[in-house]
């Protein structure tokens, strides 16, 4: 099934999936990571869907696996027709390398094309307080590390780099900041972490995800013109972006 251009059948729809987005150096990489920890027994799926816009991306022309479908076209439009026709509550996302904030991304398009309203930016006047900080476009990147991270480190409680144990929590100072601070509420706050670790490659259930914003639609609906913040993050790393509807 290499290759096909993807089709949203009922056997997708009732299957476990794992999507990767990007087909690309890190996206074979991931995608052989993958197929690897289910010949090994770790990790049971159907297919693994690829997203790209490039036809003869790395992950789909390098492989043989017989169970990879490809998706030839962009990120999000594949997530408005994936929630649409074939979501599955089992499957998992692995979330594009060194891009932007694809959740927020996913949200913001999501709440413009279903007519819920209109994203506005918030941007934060100061610092959250971060070793590594910085704002690009609509999104806050910080982190803990102003050193060099392993290749694909899961974060353990002894970081490989420092050879210490890791204190830091990127999600107990934001959520430090955001309650004491900002003064905003739990129901205003919704925050991604990886739900499961699998040879080196991080994974986000695909239901959470869609819970998630239907519980955003709710509050948009109960109290309109609040702030809002979505944040993509692991122990030490993180994506944040504040934003008003």
């Amino acid at each position: 099934m290499s290759a096909l251009e993807f089709e949203p059948y009922a056997q997708l729809r009732e299957s476990r999936k794992i999507i990767i987005f990007g087909g690309g150096c890190y996206g074979a990489l991931f995608s052989s990571r993958i197929e690897r920890a289910k010949k090994q027994g770790f990790l049971n799926y159907a297919y693994q869907l690829i997203v790209d816009l490039d036809i003869s991306c790395k992950a789909i022309s390098g492989s043989e696996a017989p169970d990879i479908v490809f998706f030839n076209g962009d990120w999000l439009d594949f997530m408005l027709s994936y929630f649409k026709y074939f979501a599955n509550e089992n499957d998992y996302i692995v979330l594009p390398c060194n891009t932007p904030h694809f959740l927020f991304k996913l949200y913001k398009r999501m709440v413009e094309t279903n007519g819920v309203g209109k994203i506005k930016m918030y941007e934060l006047m100061e610092k959250i307080g971060y070793p590594y900080e910085i704002f690009k476009e609509d999104t806050i990147f910080v982190s803990y590390a102003n050193w060099t991270c392993p290749h694909l480190c899961i974060e353990p409680k002894i970081c490989p780099a420092k050879r210490i144990k890791r204190t830091w929590s990127v999600k107990e100072k934001l959520l430090t900041y955001l309650y004491q601070r900002m003064k905003l509420s739990p129901k205003d706050i919704y925050v991604f972490e990886t739900d499961l670790y699998i040879n080196g490659v991080a994974l986000i259930s695909a239901n959470k995800i869609l819970k998630e914003y239907n519980r955003f639609v709710s509050q948009l609906e109960e109290v309109p013109d609040r702030t809002y913040m979505i944040a993509t993050i692991s122990n030490c790393h993180g994506a944040i972006s504040f934003f008003k509807v």
